[in-house]
């Protein structure tokens, strides 16, 4: 989707779909951006995928409403090592 590698991005304006395909070695999900940018990333598997999935809406819920049962608002700082931004 860039033209530049981004090691960082914000997802707080971002729709995640997961793939219902069944029968694949692999998972897909697709990041679907606010810009209409639409990524897609490959798992290993199906397990993975949905991982990656609660760690975004928990990331956004701890950043929008501090009401996340992982995360808290205070966790969030200028360093983007959490990865999720």
């Amino acid at each position: 989707g860039d033209i530049e590698p981004r090691y960082a991005l914000d997802l707080s304006d971002v729709h995640v779909i997961l793939s219902k395909d069944r029968g694949r070695t692999y998972s897909m999900v697709s990041l679907q951006f606010s810009d209409g940018r639409l990524w897609h990333l490959e798992f290993n598997d199906r397990k993975s995928a949905v991982f990656f999935d609660i760690a975004v809406h928990e990331s956004k819920k701890a950043l929008r409403d501090n009401n996340s049962m992982y995360m808290r608002q205070d966790d969030f700082s200028d360093d983007v090592s959490i990865g999720f931004r």
